[in-house]
């Protein structure tokens, strides 16, 4: 059976949607972190874990090993009523090595973006921020906020 990197980062966010969600919501303390591990044939070639501070801020740590190459990326994120983020900040290094620094914010009703690829602003409500290099697990962060939308439907 031949298994992708989306594949399994696919599998995974669907997986964590409900489990992530609590976590984040109840600001569990770390020692009730979620552990995914993440196989190649059989072995383990990563990892991630999330989970939420005393304050409510949710963290996610990401790594996998493909021969070498690979993410290695911690994020923070701070989510809204709604479950959409109104603050991102991604470290670490992706696949190839290259630095990750990227943040998202939101100040009044405007939410501002920068990463490796481009800055930039736009009207923040109702709008859900898709970081170019996060972390598998924002996409459970996405898909709770799609389910709690009105009509299943947010603006990217």
């Amino acid at each position: 059976m031949n298994i992708t990197y989306r594949t399994v980062v696919l599998a995974l966010s669907f997986a964590g949607v409900n489990a992530f969600s609590a976590r984040a919501q109840s600001a569990a303390p770390a020692t009730d972190t979620l552990r995914f591990t993440f196989l190649s044939a059989g072995r383990s070639s990563g990892e991630m874990k999330t989970w939420a501070s005393a304050d409510g801020e949710w963290h996610a740590f990401f790594e996998f090993n493909d021969r070498g190459r690979g993410p290695r990326l911690q994020t923070r994120m701070r989510l809204g009523a709604d479950g959409i983020p109104t603050y991102v900040e991604t470290t670490g290094h992706d696949y190839l090595k290259n630095t990750v620094s990227e943040t998202y914010r939101v100040s009044g009703s405007s939410g501002a973006w920068k990463n490796s690829a481009e800055s930039g602003s736009a009207p923040a409500a109702g709008a859900f921020y898709l970081s170019f290099d996060g972390s598998p697990a924002e996409s459970a962060v996405f898909a709770r906020a799609l389910l709690k939308s009105t009509g299943g439907k947010l603006q990217l």
